[in-house]
């Protein structure tokens, strides 16, 4: 049976329930959707369905194998990739007889960051895979895994959230309707984002900051601009995280563009965002140079071209 539908996280979940009792999984899955859509989460109730066990033990099973982006031991710094030794050591594992003589979950997180040889090494593992063996890809992006991988797993589109219902899960929470609101709007659909700004209200805080800033840069001097952005590039020795530091403001940036153009077109307010005022307006043309070298920034950065020359770029487009 496949899932490549959209389809909403309970339906998922019971029909996974349904597979189960049928004895009719399939061997891998592909979890595909924004960030903080819920992928993680998904997995982990899934795995913890198959498992008999609750999802808070998860990380502590000995049947549980997570694969996710790593620090170097040596270094400190983000490695660039997820690395091959660290599917060959998954492989080794799971290998291995389960523990509690059931199925072995492997849930990779970020598996569009495999690198080739550890993309390869995984696909040797789905063209041989083992009857006791379940695997969860997580991406937010499916088209940077390699097509063969692919075609060994079953697709599962998860769909932005509703805001009235993160709304409404933030007010169960215990959370004031005003700010229930306000995270419910700015989460796009994404309901680890709303509940991660939720808890920390400072990381709520550094992301409506990220959006005065990019309003800050409209018709300043180039040298201000310079000096408004120098804190992106962060910790100027872990290039790696840096970058998906810089990509994630970029996104930010993109969707204050669309806010623009909307206003630009005499778009309807409640249809933006960011609800930004009429007075914050540039010519559609700049807007569309904006946003191109905004996308093509976000391409170099993944092939480690310089990052403050590549935001440079963007800033002479002002």
């Amino acid at each position: 049976m496949y899932m490549n539908d959209i389809i909403g996280h309970k339906d998922i979940r019971e029909l996974f329930d349904t597979l189960i009792k049928k004895d009719a999984l399939h061997h891998a899955y592909c979890l595909v959707g924004n960030e903080y859509v819920g992928k993680r989460t998904l997995a982990e109730i899934l795995a913890a369905s198959l498992l008999h066990i609750k999802t808070e033990t998860i990380h502590t099973h000995p049947d549980v194998y997570i694969v996710k982006q790593e620090k170097n031991k040596k270094t400190g710094k983000t490695k660039k990739n997820i690395d091959i030794e660290q599917i060959r050591t998954m492989r080794h594992v799971t290998s291995q007889y389960a523990a509690m003589k059931g199925y072995t979950v492997v849930i990779i997180d970020g598996a569009e960051k495999m690198s080739i040889g550890a993309s390869n090494a995984l696909l040797k593992t789905l063209e041989e895979p083992t009857g006791k063996t379940i695997f969860f890809l997580l991406t937010h992006d499916e088209s940077r895994l390699l097509a063969t991988i692919r075609s060994r797993c079953h697709m599962i589109y998860l769909h932005p959230v509703l805001d009235k219902e993160i709304e409404g899960a933030l007010e169960e929470r215990g959370y004031k309707e005003a700010l229930s609101h306000d995270i419910a709007r700015l989460s796009r659909g994404c309901p680890g984002r709303a509940i991660q700004w939720a808890k920390d209200p400072d990381e709520f805080d550094a992301y409506k900051q990220e959006v005065r800033r990019f309003l800050s840069l409209i018709n300043t001097p180039l040298y201000k601009k310079i000096a408004l952005t120098d804190d992106l590039f962060g910790d100027k020795t872990d290039h790696i995280q840096t970058r998906e530091t810089l990509i994630r403001v970029l996104d930010i940036w993109l969707l204050i563009i669309r806010d623009m153009a909307m206003i630009s077109q005499g778009g309807k307010p409640s249809m933006q965002i960011h609800k930004l005022p009429e007075s914050i307006a540039l010519p559609k043309k700049q807007l569309l140079t904006i946003e191109k070298r905004i996308y093509k920034t976000k391409e170099q950065l993944r092939r480690n071209i310089h990052p403050r020359l590549s935001v440079e770029h963007i800033l002479l487009a002002f």
